[in-house]
Parts: C-alpha cells; sequence; structure tokens
C-alpha cells in the first residue's frame, strides 16, 4: 500500500474489453536483453493484477510475435520501440462503433533503462534511473481495460497516475480507484 491508494478517482475511456477477453502476444526481441528472461513472468503479473479486479481472467497469453507495435496489424502486441521524446510507454487501442476493443498495442521507450526490481527493496532502488517493467506493464494494461491516466496531485498513488519515476514499484499494485475503475467498465 502506498501513502494514498485509497482514492476512488478513476477516468473511463470510450472503450472496454470484448466479453471473451483478449490474447495478447509479447515482441521478446525487443524486449532489453538483460530482462528478457523475466518479461512473460511481469507481463503476466501486471495483468494479474487487473483480472483480480475484474473479477475473471480476460487476458490471454498467446506467446511470442514479431509483430512489431504500434500498428493495427491484428496482433495484441507488448514490444520495446520508439516513442515520442518524454513518453516512458504508450498503448494504443483502437475500438469499434460498439466501443469494445479490437487490437490494443503497448510499446515501451526502448531509449530508456529498463530493469525487473525486487518488491522488497522498497521505493529505493539500487539503479533509480531505470523504471520497473512490471510498474510501468500495470499502468499501461489499466488503458487495455478501458481506464484512462489521472493528473491530479491527489491521485499520484494510484496505478493510473500519467507519471511515473525511475526505482518507482507503487504501480505494481492498485489502488481503490483503480478497482473501482476496472470494475465500472469490467464485466
Amino acid at each position: 500500500m502506498t501513502w494514498n491508494d485509497a482514492n476512488p478517482t478513476y477516468a473511463v475511456g470510450a472503450w472496454r474489453l470484448p466479453a471473451s477477453g483478449i490474447t495478447y502476444h509479447i515482441n521478446l526481441s525487443s524486449a532489453p536483453v538483460e530482462i528478457r528472461s523475466r518479461v512473460v513472468q511481469v507481463v503476466q503479473g501486471s495483468f494479474a493484477a487487473w483480472a483480480a479486479a475484474i473479477g475473471q481472467q480476460v487476458f490471454h497469453y498467446g506467446g511470442t510475435t514479431r509483430a512489431g507495435a504500434p500498428r493495427q496489424d491484428g496482433v495484441n502486441t507488448i514490444a520495446w520501440g520508439r516513442t515520442r521524446a518524454g513518453i516512458i510507454a504508450a498503448t494504443y487501442v483502437w475500438y469499434n462503433d460498439a466501443g469494445e476493443a479490437v487490437e490494443v498495442d503497448t510499446v515501451f521507450n526502448d531509449r530508456l533503462s529498463w530493469a525487473v526490481f525486487d518488491d522488497s527493496g522498497g521505493e529505493c532502488q539500487s539503479t533509480p534511473i531505470a523504471y520497473d517493467v512490471q510498474n510501468i506493464a500495470t499502468h499501461e494494461f489499466g488503458h487495455w481495460v478501458g481506464l484512462l491516466d489521472l493528473y491530479g496531485t491527489s491521485e499520484q498513488d494510484l496505478t493510473m497516475y500519467g507519471y511515473s519515476s525511475g526505482g518507482e514499484l507503487k504501480k505494481r499494485t492498485l489502488g481503490a480507484g483503480d478497482r473501482l475503475g476496472a470494475a465500472a467498465v469490467g464485466r
């Protein structure tokens, strides 16, 4: 728990997951070499936080892919690649007229340093200039669910807060607003 993760605030986008859930693929060859062996486990952990909030398993691992992100190509892709300057990671959602997501891609900025930190180290990590993959992935996967970024100072301890810093781990777990938002757009 963090200092203010009891804040009930959330913001909903114009889309939601399909009732059948969504199958995702990971482009492991794009992941930084030093964390590549742990990426699948970390991504699954991030999706599990949201599945628990929704109350059912809606994310299905479909294996690896060579597909890049972001491109509407029929593959829900998680990859490392170029993002605009100042963007840690970005999620792109394509949805139909009924508001159901038809494809979602997430790209992590490959110009930044990435790590998989040990949660027992708290917020002070040995390499604070690196971003924790699970911390950032859990935030990004909130967009897959249908939630938007939050920017209020009272929301800074929620997973959907739109800013992060190196060494941060608090977004690995969901706060009250994150869980309420998932329930609001959920099943």
